[in-house]
């Protein structure tokens, strides 16, 4: 009789396989004479622990999901602040630099010949700051997308303050 059990329990992979079993045997066993409820308790036992399982699964998979979004937007606009902190940090020139891709609606900037040896270093200064990279060597910049759009949106909104 062991033997079936056993092979039960390797056959079955839903819970309700192993509930409806263990009923099935509670009523079996309450009707012969010795009364063991051992073999239909274990089943319902074992498909108890299943769905125990399944939902400490599910409920630790929206946690952990939970909190890498929560994390990912508070880093988002740790950010974001900061880009508004150095923009507002910048010189002159650097800040013409930003100002020309934000006025452009381009994420690149690109100076003339003649003007590009005096801007690398405002440039270097810019990549140093993580607000963006250098294409080439020379006067070519690539800013930063997320500082791209900050620097929008907080030049938009300082925009409707004046205005308003």
């Amino acid at each position: 009789m062991i033997e079936l059990y056993t092979s039960l329990i390797s056959q079955f992979k839903n819970f309700w396989q192993y509930i409806c079993l263990g009923i099935t045997l509670w009523v079996f066993n309450y009707y012969q004479f010795d009364h063991s409820y051992l073999i239909g308790g274990i089943f319902i036992s074992l498909g108890i622990a299943n769905i125990l399982g399944k939902i400490t699964n599910i409920i630790k998979v929206y946690y952990i999901t939970w909190n890498k979004k929560k994390s990912q937007q508070k880093h988002l606009e740790e950010q974001k602040s900061y880009f508004i902190d150095e923009y507002n940090k910048l010189s002159i020139r650097e800040k013409e630099i930003i100002d020309c891709c934000l006025n452009r609606k381009t994420l690149t900037f690109s100076s003339s010949p003649l003007m590009a040896m005096e801007l690398v270093p405002y440039i270097y200064s810019l990549v140093a700051r993580k607000m963006g990279n250098n294409i080439t060597y020379g006067g070519d910049f690539a800013i930063n997308k997320l500082c791209f759009d900050t620097l929008l949106e907080y030049r938009q909104k300082n925009k409707d303050k004046k205005n308003g």
